[in-house]
Order: C-alpha cells, then sequence, then structure tokens
C-alpha cells in the first residue's frame, strides 16, 4: 500500500517504505512518484526527496514550479507543511480536512475521528457528469487536493492556492512570428527529450498504443532514441467495428515492437470494485475501463516504464466547430432560441432514442462549450431521482466569466477552464495514473513534460489548431497541426488518413450481457443509495427501460453510450457507498449480492 497519514498540529507524519524521505534538522521532506530532472543525463532521478529540499532551501514553495512528474510531495519546515501535487494530476491523490491529511479517504475519516456524511450535492455532479473535481469529495467535510496546488500549514491556519496560472497555458511571449517548419522543428527536439528523460536507465519499454496520432507520435519518437526491447499494449472490443487493434499492430510492426492486445468483452465489469477503491471518490469516464484492460495486459510482461499519449490533443486545444458554432450563434443574436431548446430537452424525465434526443446531445454540446461534457443524469433526471441541480460552475467556467467575443481568446478560454483544468487535471490523467498504480506499474506522459507544454503554451491558436473562422464553422480544422505535420509521414497510411475515435470504450458493451445487466442492478437496487434520498422506485423504472432497449439493435450510437454512462454511474455509486459506509470491501461485484 501507497500510504500516508498526517496530523497538522502535531506535525506527526507517517508514511510506508515505498516513500522517498530526507531528513536534515528541521526540515523532512516526504515524496513519492517519479520525478524527471531538467537535464537527461540525471534522469533517473535517484533520490527525489533530497533534490527538492535542496531546491527548497535555495527558493523556498517557488521551487514546487519548477518540478516535473508523477508525484506527491510534502515538506515539512519546524511548525509549517507545505503539500503539493503534480502540475497534471497524475500522481497520488491526498485527501485533507481541518485536521489532518491522508492518501486514503477512509484513513483520514478514522485518523480524525470524523463522522462520514455523503455530500449531495457532490453526489449529484458525479451522476450528471461522472466525477467530482477538486477540492471536493464524497463525504462532507473532507476535502482533495486540485493537480498543482499548494496546501499550506503556517501552524495555525490552513490554506490553499494554485501555483500555475492561466498564463501558463497560453502565453504567446516567446511565439512571436514563429513559421510552422521553425515550430515543428522545436516541438520535435522537446519531445524526443521528453522521452529521453522518461525512458533513463530503461532496457524493456512499453507503449499504450491506440491507433490515434498521439499513441503513434510516442512510439515512432521512441525509435528514434532508444533502439532496444519495446512492448506494445493495445485495447480492442470483442466483436465490435469500434476496436483499433488492427492499425495499432500495423504501428507496432512497422517499428519493429513486440505487439500485445487485449479484447473487452463486458466481463471486466465484474472487477471494477478494486478499481474504484483505488480511485477514493466515486468516478466513471468512457475511458476508464480501456486504462484498465491496457494495465491489467501490460501487468504480465513487466515492462520498466510505460509511455502513454495522453493529455496532448487538450494541450493543443478540442471541440474548435463547436466553439466557432456557439461564438457564431451569439454574434447572431439568436442564444435565447438556444437556451430555451436546451432548458427544454434539459427537464424531460426520460429519455428517448428520437430527434429530440439527437438535437439536444449537439444543442448542449455547442451551449455549454466551456463547461464539461454531462454524458450523465440530466436536470430533469436528477428531480426525478430526488436530487436538486450540481453546482456546473465548478465543471468549467466560474460563476461570473463570460465567453470572450474574440474567437481566438474563446479557444484559449475552452482549452484553459475545460481542456487543462477539468480533462487533463481531474480526470484522464488521474484515471490513468492510478490504473497503472493499481497494478504496481511505472507509467509516464512525455507530452506533460514541462518544456514541452511550456513551449505549447507558447503557441498562437493557428499553429494548435489550424483553419479559419469559417473552415472550422465547417468542420474543416486541423487539430493538433504541428504533431500532424511531424508525425504523419512515420504512420501508416490507414491510421494518417482516418478520422479520430477518441480513446473511451463502447459502454453499453459492459452491459450487453443478461448477467451483467442482472448483477448491475441487483447491487444498485439492494445498495443504501435510498440514505441519501435517491428515488429508488425511480431507479429501478430507469434499469428496466434501459433492459428493454438494450434488445434493440438500431439506437443511435450517442444515445446507447449516454444510457450505458448513467448506468454505468449508479453501479459505481453503489459501489462506492456499500465500501464507504457498509465497510463492504470486496473484489468481484458479484461478492455484493446479498
Amino acid at each position: 500500500m501507497t500510504t500516508l497519514n498526517g496530523i497538522f498540529k502535531t506535525g506527526i507524519i507517517n508514511s510506508s517504505r515505498n516513500w522517498s524521505v530526507y531528513l536534515d534538522g528541521d526540515l523532512t521532506v516526504f515524496f513519492f512518484g517519479t520525478l524527471f530532472l531538467p537535464e537527461v543525463a540525471d534522469n533517473p532521478c535517484k533520490n527525489p526527496s533530497a533534490y527538492i529540499a535542496s531546491l527548497y532551501l535555495k527558493s523556498g514553495v517557488a521551487c514546487f514550479r519548477q518540478l516535473d512528474g508523477t508525484f506527491l510531495v510534502i515538506v515539512k519546515d519546524v511548525e509549517r507543511l507545505f503539500l503539493h501535487r503534480d502540475r497534471f494530476g497524475s500522481g497520488q491523490q491526498l485527501y485533507f480536512n481541518q485536521t489532518g491529511f491522508s492518501t486514503n479517504i477512509t484513513n483520514l475519516s478514522e485518523l480524525t475521528n470524523s463522522d462520514k456524511i455523503a455530500d449531495r450535492g457532490n453526489l449529484t455532479g458525479f451522476l450528471q457528469f461522472g466525477y467530482i473535481p477538486a477540492p471536493g469529495t464524497g463525504l462532507k467535510g473532507i476535502s482533495k487536493l486540485p493537480s498543482g496546488y499548494l496546501l499550506s500549514w503556517n501552524g495555525s491556519e490552513l490554506s490553499s492556492s494554485d501555483i500555475f496560472s492561466s498564463d501558463d497555458f497560453h502565453n504567446q511571449r516567446n511565439s512571436s512570428g514563429l513559421k510552422m517548419e521553425e515550430a515543428v522543428e522545436q516541438y520535435h527536439a522537446l519531445h524526443l527529450n521528453a522521452i529521453r528523460k522518461r525512458i533513463a536507465g530503461a532496457d524493456n519499454v512499453g507503449v499504450l498504443l491506440s491507433g490515434g496520432y498521439d499513441s503513434a507520435g510516442n512510439i515512432a519518437a521512441l525509435r528514434e532514441i532508444y533502439n532496444g526491447k519495446v512492448q506494445a499494449f493495445s485495447v480492442g472490443f470483442k466483436d465490435n467495428p469500434w476496436s483499433e487493434i488492427p492499425l495499432a499492430r500495423q504501428m507496432a510492426d512497422r517499428i519493429g515492437a513486440e505487439f500485445h492486445q487485449y479484447e473487452i468483452d463486458g466481463s471486466e465489469l465484474n472487477e471494477i470494485p478494486e478499481l474504484i477503491r483505488q480511485l477514493g471518490d466515486p468516478f466513471q469516464e468512457g475511458g476508464m475501463m480501456v486504462n484498465f484492460a491496457a494495465m491489467k495486459l501490460a501487468s504480465g510482461y513487466k515492462p520498466d516504464v510505460i509511455l502513454g499519449g495522453d493529455g496532448n490533443d487538450q494541450h493543443h486545444g478540442t471541440f474548435a466547430r463547436e466553439l466557432a458554432l456557439n461564438h457564431f450563434i451569439r454574434k447572431s443574436g439568436i442564444s435565447f432560441l438556444q437556451k430555451g431548446f436546451y432548458n427544454f430537452t434539459n427537464s424531460l424525465t426520460e429519455a428517448k432514442d428520437n430527434n429530440l434526443f439527437r438535437y439536444g446531445f449537439h444543442n448542449r454540446k455547442i451551449l455549454n462549450i466551456l463547461t464539461m461534457d454531462a454524458f450523465g443524469f440530466s436536470k430533469g433526471e436528477l428531480k426525478a431521482l430526488g436530487l436538486d441541480k450540481p453546482d456546473i460552475n465548478r465543471y468549467g467556467a466560474p460563476e461570473g466569466q463570460k465567453p470572450s467575443g474574440d474567437f481566438d481568446k474563446f479557444f484559449f478560454q475552452r482549452q484553459y477552464l475545460v481542456d487543462v483544468k477539468q480533462v487533463i487535471n481531474e480526470i484522464i490523467l488521474f484515471k490513468a495514473g492510478q490504473n497503472a498504480a493499481l497494478r504496481g506499474l511505472n507509467i509516464a506522459f512525455p507530452y506533460m513534460d514541462i518544456e514541452l507544454a511550456n513551449f505549447v503554451a507558447g503557441l498562437p491558436r493557428e499553429l494548435r489548431f489550424q483553419g479559419s473562422y469559417t473552415d472550422l464553422l465547417k468542420g474543416k480544422g486541423k487539430s493538433k497541426v504541428l504533431h500532424k505535420n511531424l508525425y504523419s509521414g512515420s504512420m501508416p497510411d490507414a491510421l494518417s488518413s482516418k478520422k479520430k475515435q477518441g480513446g473511451f470504450a463502447p459502454l453499453p458493451l459492459f452491459f450487453q450481457s443478461k448477467v451483467n445487466l442482472d448483477l448491475a442492478e441487483k447491487i444498485i437496487l439492494q445498495s443504501g443509495l435510498a440514505n441519501p434520498g435517491l428515488n429508488m422506485s425511480w431507479i429501478a423504472q430507469f434499469i428496466q427501460r434501459y433492459r428493454q432497449e438494450n434488445q434493440k439493435k438500431s439506437n443511435w450510437f450517442w444515445y446507447s453510450q449516454v444510457q450505458a454512462f448513467k448506468l454505468f454511474n449508479l453501479l459505481v455509486l453503489a459501489v462506492w457507498w456499500e465500501s464507504t459506509f457498509n465497510g463492504r470491501s470486496v473484489n468481484k461485484l458479484e461478492e455484493l449480492i446479498k
């Protein structure tokens, strides 16, 4: 177990043996994770706690901005405590209240003798969005440390602050006049350097290979600088055209990597209790089970490090067409019509696979472009569940922040508030890192390298997402233009010309079998979800409708995906509830049947 517990007032901190600890007089540094040093030759960092101690003695807490990697670090300086989580949230989570802190939310409740009380507002947000953004948790009075934040204890008071600002993700002062060719050359050099740091000392390198540009870029760059053993791990879906295994195999064969594949068939659902326990809070996302399967596959081959392609999309910016449509509608003065339609569709208490759902689905994505996608229950469905509308301002633009009238500024609003602060910092790196931790694997993310991220942050919109305003409105923009210009020649034609799929699973696959659906229904309805006031009768009706629709083969993909997302959320919440409040920590779903 990777555990650390502490009490603020006493300063007593206990950690498991796998933490790196530096002690010198009144200064103690606790570190867990992986730290990458600026000079390639200095990697891997063998004593990260001592290295951080030396930086801290020179520049104080300002040194945390220089740290690159996947980690959680605690500095104890006499009575003061400073706790910091890595910039992008790939490392260990930390939970805290006014008394103490722990890497395990259950341990914290016991350590501080605090009652476990469900936070209805945060659980409502989970049911709509699939996660609870930091500092919120599923328990009242307990917070979790957001990515890139510094939590400080001065001996009597607790405070927290984000040590990174929007300027760290969009700052064009250093890129004025940079041409495409120059940008590609610099991007290439930084990407190679990022990989060199992460594979330093490794003889057996794993690469997650999805059949997309990001993972393909990693494996292509890897072969430019490394001639050792490479193992490629790819996940597909049994009897499903969504699988990208054939493309991933082509890429692996092209660079001479050993290829390993795993086909998800839905049986993996039975194993989610241990993953939910690892994640700590209720969490469910379309790609969660893809990561789960990939780490399960990789654990059988013991690579020294695994390279993941996560976060590259978001650093360059996403959904430019929806951004342009939102901007155009606002300029045209017809936003009131769009909002009226949204309010109507969002108030419905029962979804149906019809044109109204499809139009509402696309309208919501365009209207709420500065907020995370809400694939879960609508406002009307939440009301039927006995819950209030969640605070959506915590899932994107804060209350009062208006969308910019300048399109490029609007693009970077979305890129920072949603792509970085939500998708990267709260979801994709966390779920990938925790899935790796569950299997005892070392995963690294080259595109999150500080030097590479800072370079991309300095690029103008047209060097991130190419296309005129009119092109973007028509869906003819080119995302990740630097990356694609650099690596398209290294990829099979079938990969470089295909439409992007996205790193998520077709969720209905997990409820396709009657066995899985029956199991999920029993666990949900027998759980303690009635305790926070959920309408169990409505939930039973929802599952019955899902069961009837599950027999149809003609449903629109996104309708089926959204309904399965809702069901998955209910199942995750039921399992989390049984573990957190009823002490039923099991490894298989079937063990929860009474």
